[in-house]
């Protein structure tokens, strides 16, 4: 019998007598320790007691063995031999912004004159005429800018235009777009901010989008329980990118935390285009809404790498269908990337990747929902990596 180790725990809860005519539990993946894996571990400790005959296995990449035999005190612990693993290279964020010259790129972006560049200075006029074309035209290239934009920290997720008040919440209920009203909420947003006395719910309703009426309602109920949480815009302080404690303080001055930062995953990208061996690249993402906006950046982008790579998704929802491409070789001249939830680091295996890029960031299953503050994001532990 295959299961996972919440339905395990939960049917144990309930009856031990799953466990009669079991001889041997195996338990994988140890070393994750999620809460569900350390709560069977202490059951189990119990258990073994009243069950002598059941054999407990325990799996575990990088755990220490002994750790595990004094907590059930077990002297004798038995060693597998196992082949000698593929050579592994590692890169930390601080080697990636040095080989990539991401800071550098992206200081030369803001001193050119781009739009990124204005926008970190925050002139009313350019955030209104996003929000404007939101509201008109509902353009998916301009609700992924606002969102970068929210996300780097030069824009408020709450920001009305100065003569309208409409936010990037109330466009995304007025033209339906489920997945982005389900990022902005995860960022924060505020579903009590009125115009003309209609909140995002009511324009939902206006303009006929049942289920994102639906989601509005049940989050404005959670939000109202809640108090709102204020996006701080971080500046950037001139900083010397000498050392790697340099850089990675730099990095730290000028972009969020909380979430992945998509530009610097695409740098990596361009980067293992251009100095890795053929084979498909794992990105490991905190979460469903960040997996989607990262695919939607890639796809939206006007740069070459779009053309050189076949985009997969994986996360807990994926049709079957889809789940078979992902074994499927990339086309000739291509390579397959998949964007991946943590869903990649414990459930399924792929022989043809060659390179993993980890947000370093994590999200329990739990607050991977949509009425989640940024806040619930956190690092993942040095074990797991």
């Amino acid at each position: 019998m295959f299961c996972t180790t919440g339905v395990f725990l939960r049917t144990l809860i309930e009856s031990d007598r799953c466990l009669k005519g079991l001889t041997h539990v195996i338990i994988d993946q140890v070393h994750e320790r999620d809460r569900f894996t350390d709560v069977l571990l202490g059951v189990f400790r119990l258990k073994l007691v009243q069950y002598p005959d059941l054999r407990l296995i325990l799996l575990s990449a990088n755990m220490a063995p002994h750790t595990l035999g004094n907590y059930f005190h077990q002297d004798k612990i038995i060693k597998i031999p196992v082949q000698p693993s593929i050579p592994v290279s590692q890169l930390f964020l601080e080697d990636i912004l040095t080989c990539t010259k991401f800071l550098s790129k992206q200081s030369l972006l803001a001193g050119a004159g781009r739009v990124e560049g204005e926008l970190t200075m925050g002139p009313a006029t350019i955030f209104d005429e996003l929000i404007t074309e939101a509201w008109f035209k509902g353009s998916d290239n301009v609700f992924s800018h606002i969102l970068k934009l929210v996300r780097d920290g030069a824009m408020s997720i709450d920001y009305q235009h100065s003569q309208t008040g409409i936010t990037l919440l109330m466009a995304s209920a007025n033209h339906g777009k489920l997945d982005m009203v389900k990022m902005a909420i995860s960022l924060g947003a505020n579903p009590t901010l009125q115009v003309k006395g209609m909140t995002p719910y009511d324009l939902a309703n206006e303009f006929a989008r049942p289920e994102v009426a639906d989601l509005l309602l049940s989050y404005g109920q959670v939000f109202s329980n809640e108090v709102g949480n204020n996006i701080n815009i971080m500046e950037s302080s001139p900083v010397n990118h000498n050392s790697p404690d340099d850089v990675l303080k730099s990095f730290y001055a000028k972009y969020s935390q909380e979430h992945a930062n998509l530009d610097l995953i695409v740098e990596v990208l361009n980067f293992v285009q251009g100095y890795s061996q053929p084979g498909a690249v794992l990105v490991l993402m905190p979460a469903y809404s960040e997996v989607v906006e990262l695919r939607d950046m890639i796809i939206a982008s006007t740069s070459a790498l779009k053309h050189k790579l076949e985009v997969h998704t994986l996360h807990g929802h994926l049709p079957p269908s889809d789940f078979k491409k992902l074994y499927l070789p990339a086309p000739p001249n291509k390579r397959k990337v998949i964007l991946a939830t943590n869903i990649a680091e414990t459930s399924i295996s792929f022989d043809d990747v060659v390179c993993v890029i980890d947000s370093g960031l994590f999200r329990d299953r739990e607050n991977d929902v949509v009425f989640t503050s940024p806040r619930k994001t956190q690092w993942i532990s040095k074990v797991v990596t």
